[in-house]
């Protein structure tokens, strides 16, 4: 990720002043932007003047900002992605109606000159500057103009807000073209050393891949609307959150800021309203799966926020009520049988207005609405108001007449000035459909906004009533004719005729044009079909409200392929317009098998969206997976046709893993198998084993392995309880950070997860063994015990502690340090012992463990077996150990500890030290999720965990606190935490970033991903089991015997040709072992079995 760096105000103001004054040189200048070099840019600019030079995009690139505003941060950090997103758009040429041939061509030939005459420019900086830093919010009048200086080396956006900034980084990043012959690497060999694991290695910025052509280039940009936007039903199809929040993406990368949602309608009743409960639970349509809880709206708010988006949320009364008699009967009116040409007799089912319960109900809504949504903007429907329901009513006659009232007309009045009141109460504007505008007339309040759809010549009426107005005629998206007497042979081609629309002159009438919107009504899609149905055809709408010049539907078709192309190389599921090529079309693609009967059905993963995670770039939904473009599904899905939605998801979600990063699966796999590979060789190779007491070899590092993979996990799986939203501060009118009461459900979930894993432990004692327990010597402690101790401990600290800045505040280390260095331990065995001595005899650790777990249930010795039938580390030290660094006989001065020394190496006290491992790991963890670009979290990996090695290594040569896996020192802890951290940053780079070698991992990634399957039956011993019930002639000859190289069949007459020495015939075994492991797991990957705990 380019480098972010805060500049001196001052410095800023200049610059500002230079370039908002001054010219480029050598420049040609156009007041407008119709032959401004702008292919793919969308929507087009006010304005534009270029020159004739290409600028390469510095591998060292840096973005400079003058302002800490939250929303400027959040989009450097989104952008330092979305600069760089590497797609190839092909169209055939002068053949194609769509191709201006002169321009194009001639551009491009210009460019191919200059790169071979002379090496192209670097663009070094980005440099921001916000004239007003402190707007967080988006308001009605925010300011949202841009003025962009694109030259070497630095590229200059100066803006009014934050709001402006956005705009601009949108515009370079369309400007940044991928070229893959580029091979401009004229950087220092200084530079080249820093940036090759990040930049060139991994790709992960290839900023010398891309470049700006037609510079320098001076864009002059502001939208001529301040509302542009869509109109989203999800009353009719519930549409799910993710799906929202990739509208607003793909809004966001179309400069549109309004999401006009249309939350309650005639068939569901998907807002939670907390006073009034069964308004959702009974309205909506599938109970809690179609509700969109508080939370949902919060975090809802927060991401459309911090991508200049406004939500104006919209309840549709009183014509489309049919959704709240479900809870409320009595506030319906019942209807007649109307034939009309809407879509059925439910459709127009009114609110009763005669019933002041009717009003109690509406207030609680709008009490609601105006809590969760920070917008003073609100939408009250008004259309299609059928009188004749009210007219059958006999109740609401007989309420009329006393009230001398005549027509219904009269009773749609009173409704609507009740409902207004309320709306006064809540502080915000109106926004009506344009019916309420013809059927109320003078009676409308002049500060209500009129949304004129469904007849365009209403809105010069409108605007000379005095009413503000939105238009939507002509855009909705819906039909397949949006403008009347224009049709196409391909529906998708009525994108050309939302340029026919023509605004009338507002500037001598008393109302005002505020802007527009599409507007997809969900009768006939859903998840699965919005994407295609919104886009690309909104991207005419865009344009046309950002630039009420841009009428040119013919300029707009040679931009409109290549922008497609683009928004579907950032994850976006949209189709194509006519025939050319996209690189992304044929990703992302999943496969469904609908039955024996059926063909397979191939579709995008945002087709499938209910049933994956797609992908987002945002500040709390971070890619996992590396490619920032797209996300992947592994494999086929096979699904049989079940009955119910709720049948689909459930087999959904069991068929389809969730979005995960590949590396950590890795990661787990490997240190799988690097448990089975010490255990199984540690007595052959003591270099490898454990090491006795103070030092560190490689089975030392499996345990911190495991607890630092649980740590990052843990941030991960956490993620959907940590709701930090924002919430709209009256006083200051800024977002302010609040945090969303989820800890019962995530405490609930953690102390599940723990019980499960640690009964697990308790009961396999390692492994899948026969299990046979003498409940006196149990052992308590063990490798799963340590783990859950670890993932609960590390999870309260999660769920519970207070954050400091974004992160939790974790303490534990200093009182695991007080407990090893504090605690008097007893003179014992000979030994005079105190505060802080680590010795086998002295140490804390011991001390108190068998004061707390009792020596019976210990590791060693006095468990209920043998002493000696226990490898407890310290008994391979000289003092204990004839054959050191191996274990035999004992010296015949051996001290007394060496046999009767109680020590558990999973013991409580060491456990707490192994907590840090864990923290250290769900600090990864975080960063993982909350820094976007894949650079900057392998530089924060990769400094943290330098750091830590060598803290970790000075503390230990310097003898201050020697490395000690069995008491897990804190020295032991750092420079495991460190390796662990260092090798995640080797995994991610390997395997998410490069994808280099997949047959090297692949079947580790197989093994983590039913890592606790692999472990219960790796150390159970399984396979010696199934090799032992087959034997020749007599059980001691069973193919474990035969096999395994200490196995009583060969004996000392093993006389096989090329036998290996005995130490390598460990090795070998253990090799195969291993192999047998990943082809298990293997077969449960491609059976989609997936077992957690």
């Amino acid at each position: 990720m380019p480098a972010l760096h805060l500049c001196p105000w001052s410095c800023q103001c200049i610059l500002a002043a230079i370039l908002l004054l001054g010219t480029v040189d050598s420049q040609q200048t156009f007041s407008s932007t119709k032959n401004c070099p702008l292919q793919g840019v969308w929507p087009i600019p006010a304005s534009c003047s270029f020159g004739q030079a290409t600028l390469t995009c510095h591998p060292s690139l840096e973005i400079k900002a003058n302002s800490t505003n939250p929303v400027l941060l959040e989009a450097i950090n989104r952008y330092s992605g979305l600069l760089f997103t590497k797609f190839e758009h092909k169209k055939r040429g002068p053949l194609e109606p769509h191709l201006r041939e002169l321009e194009v061509h001639s551009q491009e030939s210009s460019i191919t000159k200059l790169k071979r005459q002379r090496p192209a420019p670097y663009l070094m900086t980005v440099q921001i500057s916000i004239l007003n830093s402190s707007e967080t919010i988006k308001q009605q009048g925010s300011n949202e103009s841009y003025f962009m200086n694109v030259t070497s080396p630095v590229t200059t956006i100066v803006a009014e807000s934050v709001w402006g900034a956005l705009y601009g980084l949108e515009t370079l990043s369309q400007l940044m073209k991928y070229n893959a012959t580029t091979e401009l690497f004229t950087i220092s060999a200084i530079m080249l050393a820093i940036n090759f694991v990040f930049d060139k290695l991994t790709s992960i910025l290839p900023c010398n891949e891309f470049e700006i052509t037609a510079t320098p280039m001076i864009i002059r940009d502001e939208p001529s609307y301040p509302i542009r936007g869509i109109m989203l039903d999800s009353a009719n199809h519930f549409a799910s959150v993710d799906t929202i929040k990739r509208t607003i993406d793909v809004m966001a990368f179309n400069k549109m800021n309004v999401l006009h949602w249309h939350l309650v309608d005639s068939y569901s009743f998907p807002l939670e309203i907390p006073s009034r409960p069964e308004l959702a639970n009974k309205g909506s349509w599938n109970g809690k799966n179609t509700i969109y809880s508080r939370e949902n709206i919060r975090d809802l708010q927060e991401y459309a926020q911090y991508r200049g988006i406004r939500i104006i949320p919209e309840i549709d009364v009183p014509g489309h009520a049919y959704s709240w008699g479900f809870a409320y009967p009595e506030i319906i009116v019942a209807c007649p049988t109307i034939n009309t040409t809407d879509i059925g007799p439910i459709n127009v089912v009114p609110l009763d207005p005669t019933n002041n319960k009717t009003y109690e109900i509406l207030m609680d809504v709008i009490d609601t609405i105006v809590e969760s949504f920070p917008e003073y903007m609100l939408h009250i429907g008004g259309d299609e108001v059928q009188y004749a329901c009210w007219h059958n009513d006999l109740d609401i006659q007989a309420w009329m007449k006393q009230r001398g009232m005549v027509t219904e007309k009269e009773l749609e009045i009173y409704f609507e000035n009740q409902l207004l009141d309320l709306l006064e109460k809540g502080q915000r504007r109106p926004i009506v459909w344009d019916e309420a505008f013809t059927d109320m007339g003078s009676a409308l309040p002049k500060s209500v906004v009129v949304e004129v759809w469904d007849d365009s010549s209403l809105l010069e009426h409108v605007l000379h009533a005095g009413h503000d107005a939105l238009f939507a005629s002509g855009w909705y998206l819906d039909r397949q004719v949006p403008v009347e007497n224009h049709t196409h042979w391909f529906w998708l081609d009525t994108w050309v005729d939302m340029y026919r629309v023509r605004f009338p002159d507002d500037s001598t009438t008393p109302g005002s044009i505020l802007g527009g919107e599409a507007a997809m009504w969900s009768e006939q899609v859903s998840d699965l079909s919005i994407d295609a149905r919104i886009w690309p055809r909104a991207f005419a709408v865009a344009e046309r409200l950002w630039n009420k010049n841009a009428m040119d539907a013919f300029d707009a078709a040679q931009r409109i392929g290549v922008h497609r192309c683009r928004i579907a190389a950032r994850g976006a599921p949209i189709g194509p317009i006519w025939a050319d090529y996209c690189s992304h079309d044929t990703q992302n693609v999943a496969v469904i098998n609908l039955g024996s009967a059926n063909k397979d059905v191939h579709m995008t993963s945002g087709e499938i969206s209910g049933s994956v995670q797609h992908h987002q770039a945002s500040k709390e939904h971070l890619p996992l997976l590396p490619d920032q473009n797209h996300s992947t599904i592994a494999g086929d899905v096979s699904l049989m046709p079940p009955q119910t939605d709720d049948q689909i998801t459930a087999t959904l979600r069991k068929e389809v893993p969730k979005e995960r990063l590949s590396s950590l699966d890795v990661f787990r796999g490997v240190t799988v198998a690097l448990m089975i590979f010490v255990d199984e060789t540690g007595s052959s190779f003591p270099p490898i084993d454990h090491c006795p007491w103070n030092g560190i070899r490689l089975a030392d590092f499996v345990m911190p392995f495991f607890d630092f993979i649980v740590g990052v996990s843990l941030a991960l799986s956490f993620k959907k309880f940590d709701l930090e939203g924002l919430s709209l501060n009256n006083e200051t009118n800024k977002l302010d950070a609040t945090t969303s009461p989820r800890q019962g459900p995530a405490l609930r979930k953690a102390t599940i997860r723990f019980l499960k894993l640690f009964s697990l432990g308790m009961l396999t004692q390692g492994g899948i063994d026969i299990m046979q327990y003498d409940v006196g010597h149990i052992r308590i402690m063990g490798i799963l015990q340590r783990v859950a101790v670890c993932y609960y401990a590390v999870a309260l600290m999660e769920i519970f502690l207070p954050r400091s800045k974004r992160y939790r505040n974790y303490n534990e280390p200093e009182s695991t340090r007080g407990i090893m260095y504090g605690v008097p331990v007893p003179s014992s065995f000979g030994e005079e012992c105190g505060r802080g001595i680590l010795t086998p005899a002295c140490n804390a650790a011991s001390y108190i463990d068998k004061h707390v777990l009792t020596i019976q249930h210990m590791y060693f010795p006095e468990n209920g077996g043998s002493p000696g039938d226990n490898d407890v580390t310290f008994q391979r030290l000289p003092d204990c150990s004839t054959c050191s660094p191996g274990k035999c006989v004992p010296p015949e001065d051996a001290p007394a500890w060496c046999l009767n020394a109680p020590f558990d190496p999973e013991g409580l006290v060491s456990s707490l030290n192994a907590i840090v491992t864990t923290i250290i790991g769900i600090h990864y963890g975080h960063i993982l999720r909350r820094i976007q670009t894949p650079k900057m979290r392998m530089t924060y990996w990769t400094l943290f965990g330098v750091f830590q090695l060598l803290l970790g290594l000075v503390l230990h040569f310097t003898n201050i606190i020697p490395m000690n896996t069995d008491l897990y020192s804190i020295s032991y802890t750092f420079v495991t935490g460190g390796t662990a951290g260092l090798a995640l940053v080797a995994f991610y780079i390997v395997v998410d970033r490069l994808k280099y070698a997949s047959w090297s991992w692949i079947g580790f990634k197989y093994m983590g991903m039913n890592a606790i399957v692999m472990y219960l039956c790796a150390e159970g011993g399984i396979i010696e089991y199934i090799l032992g019930a087959f034997y020749l002639n007599k059980p001691e000859n069973n193919l474990a015997n035969i096999l395994y190289p200490t196995g009583v069949f060969w004996g000392d007459s093993d006389d096989r040709p090329y036998k290996p020495t005995y130490n390598y015939q460990i090795m070998l075994w253990t090799i195969g072992f291993i192999g047998v492991w990943i082809l298990v797991a293997r077969c449960m990957f491609h059976r989609r079995i997936f077992i957690t705990i």
